[in-house]
């Protein structure tokens, strides 16, 4: 008999920090090629943060984050940009401070 593990993912990862939330917010503004993956990814996190009581980043999720803050950083603010520059090494999880 085979054993199936089940795994809630909403458990799995962290809260986003106080910065990742801002640069979601900055995504969920920005525009996109139709039906591309960025544009998913963006909506759905934007989702994510504003219909999920408690909004939890994966690992994978967390650095798809940065990567496409740093690619989309044009369309963003100059206050989104030094999140950015900072990178997710000087974010602290929200759950953490």
């Amino acid at each position: 008999m085979v054993s199936r593990i089940t795994v809630n993912l909403a458990t799995v990862g962290e809260a986003p920090s106080e910065s990742e939330r801002r640069i979601i917010e900055a995504l969920g503004r920005c525009s996109f090629l139709p039906a591309s993956f960025d544009r998913r990814f963006a909506r759905d996190m934007l989702w994510q943060l504003q219909n999920v009581a408690k909004p939890v980043l994966s690992p994978k999720q967390r650095e798809t984050l940065w990567k496409l803050a740093k690619k989309f950083r044009r369309q963003m603010s100059v206050e989104i940009n030094r999140l950015v520059e900072a990178g997710p090494q000087a974010t602290a999880p929200a759950g953490t401070q």
